[in-house]
């Protein structure tokens, strides 16, 4: 076996230069004897050899196809080296230094210097309301280039004299290099935080709204949005209420119900459904709602939106309403008093002593009567009864009250004397009359 001496490190280097030298002659001669008009030549067993102006064309021609697709890139972007001096830049990064650099004459980290330029000391030597942003820029870019951090994101504001902007700027290592250095890319993202602005204004009002407002997910029912009206009434968290479903808080409502009662939503058969139930807190205390629920579909998932009035206090009011209506219509009716109601198409109800006094056997002999229809023609001072009639309804209507003197009929014809008291009052919005006799 043959024992190879190495070659010594000068006999290398002088043999690689020799090599190189005989390539570059090579190259020089082949282009000679093709007159330059093709790009490779292959010996007799068909290996190749691409030469130099063919090589230098592809690189060009790679180089242009990178210029033109980050030039076609709507972010700017720039390539710096390892000591942060920028290489080259993209049409936007250009656009921008152009459009702006009157506005932001000491703030180093926003784009838009030239090439040449060292970028990270232009970000040291910041100042004034930027330079803390500046700073961390410089900070963030030096810990990719010495391998400390793989990337580094910053988003800052960029408002010009004409609208309020904000950029994200990203740094991430040169990939394929052997020398160390960095891209660094600044993406307009104005529109995406007015979004977000424009969304936690949203969430604002809906949190501060009075009424409860939930959004659960159509399918499994669980909640992904429960407004803090709503969290305080059931006494809940939001996190606890992510595990909860309509059904925990229902209880008037079992599934197989509450499901039928949101399949016409799903089907989109009805767009809302308004309905009365009592919700239970945590503490086991139940409240009177009426619930507004909808069907929503949003970004290709189904959700319900309900919106929910806590109807505690008109419970409350409807109940005193009904009580003092059952009062009245207890009075109403034991009253020996004849009483009676009316509007302009004559008497809408009356009392049995009402009844009893004009000898009528039904409602029905009284109701849709005017008044001058149980009086004679004439009263006792010979004016026209229903002439006068009208005129003590205007009065009461007038004054909100009027007390005089009657001659009456009964319905078997004979007459009797009586005071009569019109009093205003309303009923379902509207002015009626109450008379006792």
């Amino acid at each position: 076996m043959k024992t190879v001496k190495p070659q010594a490190p000068g006999d290398s280097s002088e043999e690689i230069a020799a090599l190189i030298e005989t390539l570059h002659h090579t190259g020089q001669r082949l282009e000679q004897l093709t007159g330059g008009e093709v790009d490779t030549v292959a010996n007799r067993v068909g290996q190749t050899f691409l030469l130099r102006h063919a090589q230098d064309r592809l690189r060009m021609n790679e180089s242009a196809r990178q210029s033109a697709i980050l030039n076609a890139l709507p972010a700017s972007i720039a390539l710096l080296d390892s000591q942060g001096k920028i290489l080259s830049v993209n049409e936007a990064w250009q656009q921008f230094g152009r459009a702006n650099a009157d506005h932001y004459p000491n703030a180093g980290h926003y784009h838009g210097h030239d090439v040449g330029v060292n970028y990270l000391a232009v970000c040291d030597k910041a100042r004034g309301d930027d330079a803390a942003e500046a700073s961390q820029a410089a900070a963030g870019i030096r810990a990719v280039l010495d391998g400390k951090a793989i990337t580094f994101a910053l988003e800052y504001p960029c408002h010009s004299p004409a609208e309020q902007r904000w950029f994200l700027m990203t740094v991430t290592p040169l990939a394929g290099h052997t020398s160390k250095g960095v891209v660094v890319m600044h993406a307009d993202i104005s529109e995406r935080k007015r979004t977000k602005a424009e969304k936690v204004k949203f969430l604002d009002v809906l949190e501060a709204s009075l009424n409860e407002i939930y959004i659960f997910d159509a399918h499994t029912l669980r909640f992904d949005y429960v407004n803090e009206g709503a969290r305080r009434n059931l006494g809940y968290t939001m996190d606890e209420m992510r595990q909860q479903t309509p059904l925990d808080f229902k209880p008037e409502f079992t599934e197989a119900a509450f499901h039928k009662l949101i399949e016409p939503l799903r089907r989109h058969k009805k767009p809302k459904i308004v309905f009365q139930t009592v919700h239970r807190r945590a503490n086991g205390s139940q409240y009177p709602v009426e619930v507004h629920l909808q069907f929503v579909e949003r970004a290709g998932k189904g959700v319900f939106l309900a919106v929910i009035n806590d109807i505690t206090e008109r419970k409350r009011a409807e109940d005193v309403l009904k009580d003092m209506a059952a009062k009245y219509h207890t009075m109403f009716e034991k009253s020996a008093d004849a009483i009676m109601l009316l509007n302009e198409k004559g008497f809408f109800d009356c009392n049995k002593a009402t009844l009893r006094m004009f000898g009528c056997l039904t409602r029905g002999d009284f109701i849709s009567k005017h008044p001058a229809e149980f009086s004679p023609p004439a009263q006792s001072g010979g004016d026209d009864s229903t002439s006068l009639a009208n005129q003590h309804i205007a009065t009461a209507i007038k004054n909100g009250s009027n007390l005089f003197e009657w001659r009456h009929r009964r319905f078997d014809g004979t007459e009797f004397p009586a005071e009569v008291l019109l009093t205003t009052m309303e009923l379902d919005g509207k002015t009626v009359l109450q008379a006792v006799v």
